[in-house]
């Protein structure tokens, strides 16, 4: 798949950890596909699930300590780039910690309309 601003082609998959584990313990993962010379993909090797990949490009990152703060307390970021193409649709994967050890409730507006 593309990234978001174009310039780049992933993988994305999903794989074990260990050998003998089958069909069970899967997880997804994701990784950058370069290409060679010759015009195949280089996958290279598979990374572990513990390492820590870049963001494909164009995806930006922002977080909670940029954001503004929204009527009733909330975060409130100003504008989050769209995709490209007649959908303008964006990806956007959430991070959060709720260290609690109680429900914690998300509301998620976009352009000031109806909470999704």
């Amino acid at each position: 798949m593309k990234s978001p601003d174009g310039t780049e082609d992933w993988i994305v998959y999903h794989a074990t950890s260990g050998i003998a584990d089958g069909w069970n313990n899967r997880r997804a993962r994701a990784q950058l596909v370069l290409w060679g010379e010759n015009g195949l993909p280089s996958f290279g090797k598979p990374l572990s699930t513990d390492t820590a990949i870049p963001v494909p490009s164009g995806s930006g990152i922002f977080l909670a300590e940029h954001a503004g703060t929204a009527e009733g307390g909330g975060l409130l970021f100003d504008s989050l780039p769209l995709g490209a193409g007649a959908a303008q649709q964006t990806p956007l994967l959430l991070h959060y910690r709720n260290a609690t050890g109680t429900d914690a409730a998300l509301r998620l507006e976009a352009h000031g309309g109806e909470p999704v």
